[in-house]
C-alpha cells in the first residue's frame, strides 16, 4: 500500500451510522483526489471494527486489471 496516494486507497466510514458504502465512498473520493480514472474498481478488503453494533467499516479500493 502506498500510504493513501494509492492504489489501493482505503476508505473508512465510523460511528452510529457507520455503513459499508460510506467506506466505499470515501475510498472513491481519495481515488479521485489522486485524479484515479472512472471504470471499475473491486473492493479488495472489507474489515470491520465490532463492539455492539459495527463500528466502524474499512475497505481498501483497486482499479480491476
Amino acid at each position: 500500500m502506498h500510504q493513501g496516494e494509492g492504489p489501493p486507497w482505503k476508505g473508512k466510514s465510523e460511528g452510529p451510522n457507520a455503513s459499508l458504502q460510506a467506506a466505499i465512498e470515501d475510498a472513491w473520493e481519495k481515488a479521485k483526489g489522486h485524479q484515479a480514472p472512472a471504470g471499475w474498481y473491486v473492493v479488495d478488503q472489507i474489515k470491520v471494527e465490532t463492539s455492539n453494533p459495527i463500528h466502524a467499516y474499512v475497505v481498501l479500493l483497486n482499479p480491476t486489471g
